[in-house]
């Protein structure tokens, strides 16, 4: 499914649009039961794990839900994330048929507050480097017009630049060289965790987009993100054979990977020994990556 051109590009630019990848039949299943998953989540907010530009006592404003295929709000059609042959070959071409369940969220435009989220990195821990095999792959599935992901292209592979390290984690001004990744129905976007970039969406608007996260079965680092929920054998049933693998695959590698900060702290300091782009300090248990 993906050409060379567009895996050098994806590794050159930290993210790449790829056109059509679902058709409509799929996108109006997706659509019909992301809309599900927010009338449960408005009915019950403080059940799920929310994202919110406004929250009160009287009233809250949501872009977003983590985990939707934990059981609670599991739609039959999110199995399609990973039976759509072309979507799944896009995966194994980057980071292998051998893959670990991280996360399958909903995004969607708020309906009153304008949802402008900062710069960013996603994940410290996952970046690629020159040399090195990918190491995740993040990707959005736009079920309508996208036009929220902001990213400065080729910022994994470099230290941030000074007007980026003072935008970092706390502010939405433009920087130089940064593009709106704008996507169509059907298309979607690949990411790269540690690109620098943010989101923005204005209140009642359409996106409706399902944002999913993957790693190598045996990588090394991430996983640990393998909830009650998805080790009760009745609810894994419920999946297609895909996503149930993948799911099975994280729980295992939890298992015999249990979380030790220490332990972690000294294997990312290993990690990163012979990579001259990255800077590190210790403080204590505190591992601080820039």
């Amino acid at each position: 499914m993906l050409t060379k051109d567009q895996v050098l590009r994806f590794y050159e630019e930290g993210y790449l649009i790829v056109k059509q990848v679902f058709q409509e039949h799929d996108l109006r299943m997706m659509r019909d039961s992301l809309e599900n998953v927010m009338r449960k989540v408005s009915n019950n907010p403080e059940g799920f794990r929310v994202r919110y530009t406004q929250i009160s006592e009287k009233e809250r404003d949501s872009w977003g839900v983590d985990h939707v295929v934990q059981p609670e709000l599991y739609e039959e059609s999110f199995n399609l994330v990973l039976e759509n042959p072309k979507m799944f070959s896009i995966l194994e071409r980057l980071i292998g048929k051998d893959i670990r369940y991280w996360g399958i969220h909903a995004l969607w435009s708020p309906e009153k507050v304008d949802y402008d989220w900062v710069w960013h990195r996603d994940a410290h821990l996952l970046h690629s480097v020159a040399g090195r095999p990918l190491t995740h792959v993040q990707f959005n599935i736009a079920l309508n017009r996208d036009e929220c992901f902001r990213v400065v292209p080729g910022s994994h592979l470099r230290p941030l630049t000074e007007e980026e390290v003072l935008q970092l984690d706390k502010g939405i001004s433009a920087l130089p060289g940064e593009v709106v990744a704008s996507c169509e129905a059907g298309d979607i976007l690949l990411m790269n965790a540690w690109t620098i970039h943010r989101g923005s969406s204005k209140a009642g608007s359409n996106r409706r987009t399902l944002h999913c996260s993957m790693q190598p079965k045996d990588y090394p680092f991430g996983g640990n993100c393998s909830p009650d929920w998805m080790r009760n054998e009745s609810n894994l049933n419920q999946y297609s054979p895909r996503l149930r693998e993948i799911m099975q695959n994280i729980i295992t590698w939890d298992d015999i990977n249990p979380v030790n900060p220490r332990q972690l702290i000294n294997q990312i300091k290993m990690f990163l020994e012979d990579s001259p782009n990255l800077h590190y300090t210790v403080d204590k248990e505190n591992l601080n990556i820039y």
